[in-house]
């Protein structure tokens, strides 16, 4: 009967991928390769939407609607990262792990960009995985537990004002009444203003 063949397809299917497993196997792929396998077996037409990288990429390039800079800079940002991954860039999307986004903003960092520089190459990649998580094309964006540090949080800490900043601060209301107001908001909130 139809019922006892498929089950018998399925049980034999997962014989051969449980020889095919071998300790130690790393990598979503194979599991998704087996369940694959297994449903395929079973008559079941899996409904997973497939890209690559580049294809992804280049598509999601071609979706932004800002300026031209902003684009070529998008642009260069996805290359990048396309030389970092290498050939992987021409495999499916969803093989790209957070340790491969991870390792591509630590290389950025120590390969001479600034801070500011990496976080924004970050974020470029970071919006181009959530978008094809939208899509459907990936189940979680790969990026997204990477610990990004941007210039403007690692900026000094402002100390408060001491004392002789305060006397100069006093000492000017009654010099010039245009500064006053944002001399006293400043001084009572602890704010400062950082000019060039």
């Amino acid at each position: 009967t139809e019922p006892l063949k498929k089950a018998q397809r399925v049980a034999d299917e997962l014989e051969r991928v449980a020889n095919d497993a071998a300790p130690g196997i790393d990598g979503r792929a194979f599991y998704e390769r087996a369940v694959s396998r297994l449903m395929s077996a079973a008559g079941i037409v899996a409904d997973e939407k497939k890209i690559t990288w580049l294809n992804w990429s280049g598509r999601w390039l071609s979706e932004r609607r800002t300026l031209e800079a902003t684009v070529v800079n998008y642009r260069r940002n996805i290359d990048r990262f396309s030389r970092f991954i290498g050939a992987r860039a021409s495999g499916s999307i969803r093989e790209i792990t957070h340790s491969d986004c991870a390792g591509f903003y630590n290389s950025l960092r120590n390969g001479g960009l600034s801070e500011s520089s990496a976080f924004d190459s970050m974020r470029c990649i970071r919006a181009c995985f959530e978008r094809a998580r939208l899509h459907g094309f990936i189940d979680l964006n790969p990026t997204s537990l990477v610990e990004m540090k941007s210039a403007t949080m690692s900026a000094r800490r402002k100390e408060p004002f001491t004392r002789n900043e305060i006397q100069a601060i006093f000492k000017s209301l009654t010099k010039n009444d245009e500064w006053r107001t944002a001399c006293l908001f400043g001084f009572y909130y602890g704010l400062r203003v950082q000019i060039g």
